[in-house]
């Protein structure tokens, strides 16, 4: 977003109705200089069909695009885990990114290792991963594997 220090106290996962229990929740996350407005459409074509809307909830991950990719990726992560705590989402979720989102949305499911701080970080892989590994994404396991939700 073009005012992304006004945006970052609406980050988060938001819910379009209370949780239900039965229901799958399906997260829609939003792309570069966008919102979850953009989902609208969808997200009333999700809520409008009877048997779709039986299975699935709709709800939305809000982030200011102008941060670092991966911070974004944490806090969709740290927000999934609280949910998960919260309601125990026995069903799993569905994920569903656009563009940038996308990528946060696989986020979600990689393990990013020592080989591939190398390949991305080259020669300053060796300096950046202890730092990493003693910062608070150890502490939500955003750099210990994958979360299968």
């Amino acid at each position: 977003m073009i005012w992304g220090e006004k945006t970052e106290s609406k980050s988060g996962l938001y819910l379009l109705e209370p949780y239900d229990p039965n229901r799958i929740p399906v997260v829609f996350v939003h792309g570069l200089l966008s919102s979850g407005y953009t989902w609208l459409n969808v997200s009333n074509a999700v809520r409008a069909d009877p048997e779709i809307r039986r299975r699935y909830q709709v709800w939305a991950f809000f982030y200011p695009t102008g941060n670092p990719i991966l911070y974004s990726a944490l806090r969709l992560r740290e927000d999934l885990a609280l949910a998960q705590k919260k309601y125990g989402l026995k069903h799993g979720i569905v994920l569903v990114g656009h563009s940038m989102g996308g990528i946060l949305c696989r986020l979600q499911a990689m393990d990013i290792g020592p080989a591939d701080w190398t390949a991305i970080f080259h020669a300053r892989a060796t300096e950046l991963l202890p730092l990493v590994n003693t910062s608070r994404c150890c502490e939500t396991r955003y750099s210990s594997g994958p979360t299968l939700w």
